[in-house]
Formats: structure tokens, C-alpha cells, sequence
């Protein structure tokens, strides 16, 4: 690191809150995590941003410093690059600015990457509209991890020859560790003794892609970097009421485990982090955005997906040419308009998709940015009794639009504004947050940025709630 300051790993945990790390604890005592929260404090976050709480916006909210009400980031796949990115700019982009180097592996909303020459390695989200990342050991897992997502969309489908390719051509230039393939050759074969194993598929990404992580973090040591983790978040949604007790009788000792087993990977991923923070002089932020608790209704398990752009705009009467579908995470969708035009015709006849009662089905969520439009999927009673729906009021089957019904693992936790946070390093930086819980029990996500800046020595930007 060319800085004398002691670098910053920003392990970016998505969604859990204070219950799940108090709950870790107990069940494994003597856990990394459990040395952490020894020396040092579990502190809660808390965001302010209005509306529905998504972690494509409260991460924004966290790395730019500002709430949603000022970055305005409503969905995954928004334009960013003309205005926002400029006007609130990402902690990394000010950081690179002031010759600080930076390294950013996975964060939400971080598409495109910057290149300059204190960007030592960069890999978007895995919602980006394509698979540029740098350097190229990371865009060649990009492709395989976009490939997975775009192919599992709420549930694990069957493994396709060209994830196998993906994964041999990664395993060849030794971008996966052996640990890593055996775990993942384990997987595979546990699928195929039992299809509830499909259920922990999702926890082999963070296995996958910490082997890289650790490589170019390792390799390169920037000042700065970022590691996003999703995988305890998506056992969260489906799993929290067969943790904890509810009145839905949810039981099943396999789901039970399920938040537990993602979270141990987060204990193992920590164990090899603070080894190299204490070889190489670096300090630790481990924390969310937001959090979970547990849902008011417990979400219906069957839900429609879009198969196919290009269907749905043959039984729209739409030029296909002047579509098509970017990554966004289920129920929404992502639709790229060629033009204008484009996108007022894809709008205004989206409505004339409806269930038998004359339901919209294809909600606009929010007005559309730049030539991006984001809609929801919406189940109703209407198709799940008969799986029809109605196209400009002839009944049709779903998969003349290209929609498919699904089931999939009903939904027991949800978002809460309420997150965590957990530090480890020298006195001084812990010191920092300390300071900063003096006067505040809950620490306001938007305080992190500027203390990170502030660490660093570079001057906060007088929008920032400092």
C-alpha cells in the first residue's frame, strides 16, 4: 500500500441484522465472530430511506453517504453514469480521486468499472448488464457467475453445459482453489441424492468467489476495498421462520440450518481476513445496509418469471429488435429500450396483459430512467387456479407472453431498516465508531462513508451528513 494509514476491508454483509449475529454467538461460542464482538462492539445501523427497502438502494445510500431521497437509485440496472454517479459519487470513486487505491469486488449498483490507476481490481454486482470487470481472470468469472444468475432466477435450475465449461476454463487457470472444487463437486452430488440440497446451491457463489477475492486482495493490497455477500440474505428470506419460532408451524431441521451454514461461511471468510489483516496492517468494517426480521405474512410459493423478451413482445405486437432484458433480481424485470418510442409503446401496452379479472399482472414500478424500465411479476388467485391470463382480452397461456409459473420456497423474513455493523482492528480506527455510538445508540448508514473518508484524510463532501 503506498498509504502509511492502515488499509480498509469494507466486508459488506448483506442484510443481517444484530438477532442472526446473536444467534451465530450462541450457537458457536468460540467462532470468529464471537472473538470479534469480545474485543469490540455489535453495533446496530439503521437506514432513513423512504419507501420500500431495497438493497440496491440502501447500499447506494451506504457508499455514497446520502439517503434515496437524494441519490434518487430506485432499481437495479438505473442509468447512473450521467448524473447521479457524478452529482454522489461512490466512497471508492471519491477515494481513487485522491490517489488512495481502491479495490472493489461485487457491490450492489457499482456498474460500470472505473479504470484509473488507483483501481487495482474491479468486479461489478452480479445484476451488471454485461460481464466487464478487469482484470481479465475476473471478467472470465463474471461471465460464468452471470450466467448462473441469469439462468436460476428465484429457483436452481438444472446445471447447463456452459456453466460446466465456465467452471472447468476457471478451474484450469486456477481462478477456483481445490477446497473450492471439491465443495462444489460435493454439491452436485448431494443434488442428485436429494433435490431439497438444490436449496443450498446459493451458498457455493460466496465459496466460489472469496477464492479471487483473496487472491487480487492479497496480490494487490489497496487502501480500499469492498466484498459484497449475498448468500445469508437469500436463506434469510426463505428460511427465518423455520429458525425461529412462528405460528405457521414451519418446521424442518434441514431449513432450520440453512441461515446457520451460510453464516458459517461468513465465520470461515473472517478467520482468513483477519489473518491477513494482521500481516498486512489492515482494519475491518464488517456490516449491512439494512436488515431482516420476520414477515407480518408469510409470501405465497408460487410466483411467474419472464422466460422470454422476445415473446412477450410478439403477443405485444412489438418489434423484438428494440428490446431486451437486463438482470434484475425476481419479481422485477429489467427492460432496455431501444428509443423512446420504444419505451412509450412497451408502457402503454404492458396493461393489456391482465389475469380473468382484468388484473394487471405487469406493474411499472417506478418512472422509467433514461431508456431502462422497471416492472414487476405479479402473481394473482386468478392465474394460479387456472393459468391463463388475457392479451389484449383473448385468453391466452402464460407462455404466449413469455411468462412461466413457478414454485418456489414461500418468503419468512423480509426487509427492516435496522442492520449491523462490527468492527476489527488497531485501537484508533474502533476508536471511530465508538466515538460515534457515544452520541448515537443506532449508527445512521450515512455516517460510514464519512468516517471512512475522514480515516483516509480526505475531505468530505458537504452533502454528506458528517
Amino acid at each position: 500500500m503506498a498509504s502509511s494509514t492502515r488499509g480498509i476491508i469494507l466486508y459488506e454483509l448483506n442484510e443481517v441484522p444484530k438477532k442472526i449475529i446473536e444467534t451465530f454467538i450462541k450457537l458457536r461460542p468460540k467462532s470468529t465472530i464471537s472473538k470479534i464482538i469480545n474485543r469490540s462492539k455489535l453495533i446496530e445501523t439503521y437506514t432513513n430511506d423512504t419507501g420500500e427497502l431495497h438493497p440496491w438502494t440502501t447500499w447506494p445510500t451506504l457508499h455514497r453517504g446520502v439517503n434515496n431521497n437524494l441519490h434518487n437509485i430506485q432499481f437495479i440496472n438505473q442509468e447512473l453514469e450521467n448524473n447521479i454517479n457524478l452529482k454522489y459519487p461512490p466512497i471508492w470513486d471519491i477515494l481513487q480521486k485522491n490517489k488512495i487505491s481502491v479495490g472493489v469486488f461485487g457491490s450492489l449498483q457499482s456498474f460500470p468499472p472505473i479504470k484509473s490507476n488507483y483501481v487495482k481490481y474491479y468486479l461489478p454486482d452480479t445484476f451488471a448488464p454485461s460481464y466487464n470487470s478487469y482484470p481479465e481472470e475476473l471478467e472470465n468469472f463474471q461471465k460464468f457467475n452471470l450466467s448462473l444468475c441469469k439462468d436460476n432466477k428465484a429457483i436452481s435450475n438444472s446445471i447447463k453445459g456452459k456453466h460446466y465449461y465456465y467452471f472447468l476454463k476457471l478451474i484450469l487457470s486456477n481462478s477456483i482453489s481445490f477446497h473450492s472444487f471439491i465443495k462444489t463437486f460435493n454439491q452436485v452430488i448431494k443434488e442428485i441424492y436429494s433435490i431439497k440440497n438444490k436449496a443450498r446451491r446459493p451458498l457455493l457463489q460466496p465459496t466460489l468467489n472469496f477464492d479471487l477475492f483473496i487472491k487480487y486482495l492479497k496480490k494487490e493490497k489497496p487502501n480500499f476495498t469492498t466484498y459484497f455477500t449475498n448468500h445469508v440474505a437469500g436463506m434469510m428470506h426463505r428460511y427465518w421462520a423455520y429458525l425461529y419460532k412462528n405460528d405457521q408451524n414451519y418446521v424442518d431441521d434441514f431449513h432450520k440450518s440453512s441461515i446457520i451454514k451460510a453464516m458459517d461461511i461468513v465465520d470461515r471468510q473472517l478467520k482468513v481476513l483477519i489473518k491477513f489483516s494482521e500481516k498486512y496492517n489492515y482494519n475491518i468494517i464488517i456490516t449491512s445496509s439494512m436488515g431482516q426480521k420476520a414477515r407480518d405474512s408469510i409470501s405465497q410459493d408460487e410466483d411467474i418469471i419472464l422466460n422470454s423478451v422476445s415473446k412477450l413482445c410478439l403477443a405485444l405486437g412489438l418489434n423484438s429488435k428494440d428490446y431486451s432484458e437486463l438482470p434484475a433480481m425476481q419479481p422485477d424485470v429489467c427492460i432496455s429500450c431501444a428509443n423512446k418510442k420504444a419505451l412509450n409503446n412497451l408502457r402503454s401496452k404492458i396493461k393489456k396483459i391482465t389475469d380473468f379479472n382484468n388484473e394487471e399482472i405487469i406493474i411499472e414500478r417506478y418512472q422509467p430512467v433514461e431508456l431502462n424500465l422497471n416492472i414487476s411479476l405479479k402473481m394473482t388467485k386468478s392465474i394460479s387456479v387456472n393459468s391463463k391470463i388475457k392479451i389484449f382480452n383473448e385468453v391466452k397461456n402464460l407462455k404466449d407472453a413469455g411468462l412461466q409459473k413457478i414454485n418456489r420456497d414461500p418468503g419468512t423474513g423480509y426487509h427492516c431498516p435496522e442492520g449491523t455493523l462490527l468492527t476489527y482492528g488497531d485501537n484508533n480506527f474502533e476508536r471511530l465508531f465508538n466515538d460515534l455510538i457515544k452520541t448515537n445508540k443506532i449508527i445512521d448508514t450515512t455516517k460510514i462513508t464519512p468516517l471512512i473518508l475522514n480515516y483516509f484524510k480526505v475531505d468530505v463532501p458537504k452533502y454528506m451528513n458528517s
